[in-house]
């Protein structure tokens, strides 16, 4: 096809005659209805969709067809038998003759209410191209608008931008000055610091000299003072490895005399211990002796108290006999 190419296809057949046709949907938007078997002849067209039609679906009845496209809308049209069956009998019957016969065959399966529809009622068509017309004036214009604008604000942008230039070149030359100021100031800062590097150095040669010597002093010094500590140190070492044997021998002494104290204590504990041990045991003896007759006479107590419970208990069964 010049407008396009197919991209969904469907089969009806009308509800009454039984006649047939193909509904077809194109990579530009448009419905085509052609008869059934096919030839090359188009009964209707319209513009649905504003890109490729995805889906067509017949209802069961079908006596409605719905379309989605890849601009996102859904249609929704009404089938008449009229423009089918029409199309499909003049294709069978090639007689004048016959029209008569045409025309009551057509208007014994068209719906009166439907004789002018094909595919969707024209006037919602109409009235939604209206307003597609419409929302591409609103564009346009609008797109004149905003290049109108686009227009003043790149002129004000470039005008803008020349005096930023200008200024730009004003503040370049401007610092290229401030930098040739401060590049002499410099150089005359580096003059200065050099000759004080220098002073300093020979200062400080002269102060390492000086101090050099004062380490070389201060080094005999403390050279002397430790050689005389070091005599000291071993004078005392011998001094207290005397007091250090004296004091181990009279340390021993008291060892041996307090160990032959605790060998004499050891005894006397032990004997306290045993004689200790007789008096537990005699005690002990003396408390079993006890806690038997304790025991006994617990048991000669605690019986007398049942035989007078149970002398009580056989009283009241009486007396509440008797009652």
């Amino acid at each position: 096809m010049d407008d396009g190419k197919f991209t969904q296809i469907a089969y009806v057949k009308t509800n009454k005659s039984k006649i047939s046709g193909l509904i077809t949907g194109s990579d530009k938007g448009n419905l085509y209805i052609f008869p059934f078997p096919f030839y090359d002849r188009i009964l209707d067209s319209i513009s649905a969709h504003a890109g490729e039609v995805t889906k067509i679906i017949l209802s069961p009845d079908n006596r409605y067809l719905f379309s989605t496209g890849s601009d996102g809308s859904i249609f929704m049209f009404q089938i008449s038998e009229q423009l089918i069956a029409t199309e499909s009998l003049k294709g069978s019957l090639s007689l004048p003759n016959e029209e008569e016969k045409l025309d009551d065959m057509v208007n014994s399966i068209v719906d009166e209410a439907l004789a002018d529809i094909v595919l969707v009622k024209k006037h919602e068509m109409e009235e939604w191209q209206q307003k597609q017309e419409q929302l591409k004036h609103d564009l346009n214009v609008n797109k004149k608008k905003v290049e109108q604008k686009l227009l003043e604000s790149k002129q004000k942008y470039e005008r803008q931008y020349v005096e930023i230039e200008r200024q730009k070149d004003l503040d370049i030359k401007d610092l290229d000055k401030r930098y040739e100021d401060l590049k002499r100031q410099k150089d005359m800062q580096d003059r200065q610091n050099f000759e004080a590097m220098k002073k300093m150095e020979l200062n400080h040669l002269n102060a390492v000299e000086d101090l050099q010597q004062v380490y070389e002093k201060k080094l005999y010094i403390e050279n002397s003072n430790y050689l005389k500590l070091e005599q000291e140190r071993l004078e005392m070492i011998k001094y207290y490895e005397s007091k250090i044997a004296e004091l181990s021998k009279q340390n021993q002494e008291a060892i041996d005399k307090l160990l032959r104290e605790f060998k004499n204590n050891l005894l006397k504990v032990q004997d306290e211990y045993k004689d200790s041990k007789k008096t537990a045991n005699s005690l002990q003896d003396i408390y079993e002796t006890k806690l038997n007759q304790q025991e006994d006479e617990h048991e000669d107590e605690i019986f007398e108290i049942k035989e007078k419970h149970k002398k009580d208990k056989t009283q009241l069964e009486e007396d509440w006999a008797q009652l």
